[in-house]
This record gives structure tokens, C-alpha cells and sequence, in this order.
């Protein structure tokens, strides 16, 4: 598990203040008095989380902040009350926290203290849960086989199979499927080599045809 985010006392404050203010959740998170502990918080989470987004797995190396959200795992406009609590924050790939959005990840609809149990949630959470007791990852950003109903709901909830929509599409194509199933019930590196490489050219040739 990872390690949170610890706030300073002086960030404690900063988030007292904007929290007594009366401001819609975004421009609480908007506010200028937060923007440097937002920028710790994100850099915090890149190291932790070995520059790989929560949700699909995917390792992007980078530190570079525009190419990570800070991801509120329950949202803030639904629970604005949480959106500095540093166990309901992490960092996510830009399609991920996008497909998810402000859809529900917790099992019940109101808490008064904060829930930090594993079982209240729907969704796989990144300080609570083992990743691999959820989802099986084949093929990163391509093939997920859920283990569990919290790891199908995360596929579902984060948009996991979005790489069959490459170039507009719904559908893949039927060789590429069938590459994809045998690169997940394999799981040899060559492949899972293999199934990346007809991922890559499929993509290019949906942004050919979409020229």
C-alpha cells in the first residue's frame, strides 16, 4: 500500500480556511491558497505510486504535471468535504480520471467520517486495496481479466476497455481480438509483444482512415 500524503500544519490551515469559505467545491480546489500544496500533493503521488496511474496500470515516465490528474477517488463535488483528505487522493491518467468522472465509488451514499475501509468501496482504492486481487492486467492500457466484482466495476467505472473505441471505433477486429484473448490466457512475453505491436498498428491504421 502506498503511503499518503502527510499535510504540514500550515497546509492543515490553508485547508481550514478555504474549507470555511462559502466556495463551490471547484473553486475551493481552484483557490490560489492551495495551488502549491496541490502541487506536492501530485508530485507526492507520481513517486508513490512509481509513475503509474491507479486505475489502468499504465506506466508513463514522466514526473511532468500536466500529464497526470490528482484524482479525487470520491468525488469532490459529491463530497466536497473530503477533497484535501489525502487517503481519498491519488494520481490517474488523464482517460481514466476523464471516464470516471463524479460516477459513484463508494457502496453507500453518505458517511460522516471519512469510510477507510477496503469494503466500502466499489472500485479498487489505491490505499486500501491489492491491485492484483482485483484485476489481472494482460496487457497494460489494452487486456483486463477481473478477479473479483470490485475489479469488473473498475473496468467499467474507469473505462478500462476504451482501446476498442481506438479511431471511433466500437469494435475491434476480429484478429485483433483473437491476438488480445490469447495474449491473456498465455501471458508469454512474446506475446504479449506481439499483442502490443498489433495494438500499436491498429491505432495508426484508425488515425490513417480518420485523415
Amino acid at each position: 500500500m502506498m503511503k499518503p500524503y502527510e499535510l504540514s500544519e500550515e497546509e492543515s490551515q490553508i485547508v481550514k480556511n478555504v474549507q470555511g469559505d462559502t466556495l463551490s467545491p471547484q473553486q475551493k480546489w481552484d483557490d490560489c491558497r492551495v495551488t502549491t500544496m496541490k502541487s506536492n500533493i501530485k508530485k507526492h503521488y507520481i513517486a508513490e505510486q512509481d509513475r503509474t496511474c491507479a486505475y489502468c496500470q499504465v506506466s508513463m515516465h514522466t514526473t511532468h504535471g500536466m500529464v497526470w490528474d490528482t484524482e479525487h477517488i470520491i468525488d469532490k463535488d459529491s463530497s466536497p468535504q473530503w477533497m484535501f483528505e489525502p487517503l481519498n487522493l491519488c494520481v490517474s491518467c488523464k482517460d481514466c480520471n476523464g471516464a470516471k468522472g463524479t460516477r459513484t465509488s463508494t457502496k453507500g451514499k453518505t458517511y460522516k467520517n471519512f469510510p477507510r475501509k477496503s469494503t466500502n468501496y466499489r472500485i479498487i482504492h489505491p490505499h486500501f486495496d491489492d491491485y492484483d486481487e482485483h484485476i489481472k492486467v494482460a496487457v497494460p492500457g489494452a487486456v483486463y481479466l477481473f478477479q473479483t466484482e470490485k475489479g469488473r466495476n473498475t473496468i467499467e467505472v474507469c473505462g478500462l476497455l476504451r482501446y476498442h473505441k481506438a479511431g471511433g471505433r466500437n469494435k475491434v477486429d476480429l484478429g485483433l481480438k483473437a491476438a488480445l484473448l490469447a495474449a491473456a490466457n498465455d501471458q508469454s512475453p512474446e506475446m504479449l509483444d506481439y499483442a502490443v505491436e498489433l495494438i500499436k498498428k491498429s491505432k495508426a491504421d484508425a488515425a490513417e482512415v480518420s485523415k
